[in-house]
């Protein structure tokens, strides 16, 4: 961020305005990061179980940070599975563009 002007953009969370510092070209994300949290947030206060905002920003943290988690585990696990279909499908493709030489040759 050194070498990027640093604005300061408003967020609105629950209602609360709050002042975050960041580059231009973070905006857009951390506006959209923003609006998501402000999503979850509400979701958890409208449950009604819990009414302290420590509370609701703890568990809305925990929800997020859990979703990531277990996106980032997928993304490990299916990296093999991926592999093997796109190995399977280059020989596929290999095979059927040989055999489609071998028939205009003949």
């Amino acid at each position: 961020m050194s070498n990027e002007s640093v604005n300061t953009i408003t967020l609105h969370i629950l209602d609360k305005p709050y002042q975050v510092k960041c580059s231009k070209s973070h905006m857009e994300e951390l506006q959209k990061a923003s609006f998501h949290l402000d999503d979850r947030m509400r979701e958890i206060k409208e449950m009604g179980h819990l009414k302290n905002l420590d509370h609701i920003i703890l568990m809305a943290a925990l929800n997020i940070t859990n979703e990531y988690l277990n996106y980032k585990e997928n993304q490990h696990t299916n990296q093999p599975e991926l592999n093997l279909r796109i190995q399977n499908l280059q020989k596929k493709l290999t095979d059927t563009l040989t055999a489609n030489l071998d028939s205009i040759r003949l």
